[in-house]
């Protein structure tokens, strides 16, 4: 049998080989030490991720192979798997849904002048309500921002605008991910539009983003 390093188990599975290495030491892989490395069963490590959420990497991955894009962060051979994957259009969906959080998301009250400022300011990649376009039916958000930012320009509208942290109300939502792809674009491209939607707390804001997710899907494997 072909054995895992630490450093190859955590690559393949989306943990660290700090986590890999307590896991092991744990007894929750199959796996034996020789010296100072741990060596894993490829088998065993894969069932200890069936478990869990699939990574923010994985869930940026798959929005970027859906926009067209390829996905640099993540090695040839589970980029492969994650193609083959897509073709269930169920578990890519489960997967974008349940995913850890891809971004960091503030959700801030500005004053309603601000808005229109705010919206000129370089560095905001639109998404959500914000981001909606003819392939999505429903009305694009008005007064209201939601986009990605990085930290800089977060701390830049922090600074300018000064919004309410605390809000019943926000009008203001930033989000910091932490994948830099999505900062390249404009706009958020509808993947990620439609990943954004499908999180949100209205029935039919969600049901907007799966039926155009489900597209994007069906286009790519018809």
């Amino acid at each position: 049998m072909k054995f895992w390093s630490s450093r190859d188990a955590a690559r393949e599975i989306g943990l660290s080989s700090r986590r890999i290495r307590a896991l092991a030491r744990a007894g929750r892989l199959k796996a034996h030490k020789v010296g100072n490395r741990w060596l894993v069963e490829p088998i065993s490590a894969r069932e200890v991720k069936a478990g869990r959420p699939p990574s923010s990497a994985v869930a940026w991955a798959i929005l970027a192979l859906l926009s067209g894009d390829r996905p640099g962060w993540i090695h040839s051979s589970p980029l492969s798997r994650l193609k083959r994957r897509l073709r269930d259009r169920d578990w890519a969906l489960q997967s974008l849904k349940g995913s850890e959080s891809r971004a960091r998301i503030f959700r801030w009250r500005a004053l309603p002048s601000d808005i229109a400022k705010i919206l000129k300011k370089p560095g905001l990649v639109l998404t959500g309500l914000s981001g909606v376009a003819g392939e999505i039916d429903l009305v694009p958000a008005s007064g209201e921002i939601d986009a990605y930012v990085s930290s800089d320009v977060l701390r830049m509208i922090e600074r300018q605008f000064q919004p309410a942290k605390e809000s019943d109300e926000p009008n203001l939502t930033l989000r910091v991910p932490n994948q830099p792809w999505i900062l390249k674009f404009p706009r958020a491209p509808l993947a990620v539009v439609s990943a954004d939607l499908l999180l949100d707390s209205e029935p039919r804001v969600t049901r907007a983003g799966r039926e155009a997710l489900r597209k994007l899907l069906s286009d790519q494997h018809p």
